[in-house]
């Protein structure tokens, strides 16, 4: 039962504290080792923001 406690209470704290934190995780096994820029954070700017640039 301690180990399970210890589990959910992990667990809980990621729930908690990832979805504030802007980071990515890139496979670079994927795209032959060549890694494109894009520019993440401003692609998930505009989720939150509905998909509207700022002009």
């Amino acid at each position: 039962a301690r180990e399970v406690t210890r589990k959910r209470l992990y667990l809980e704290a990621m729930e908690e504290v990832l979805p504030r934190v802007k980071k990515f995780v890139i496979d670079a096994n994927v795209g032959g080792g060549i890694l494109q820029l894009l520019p993440l954070e401003k692609v998930t700017d505009l989720m939150e923001k509905g998909g509207q640039e700022d002009e």
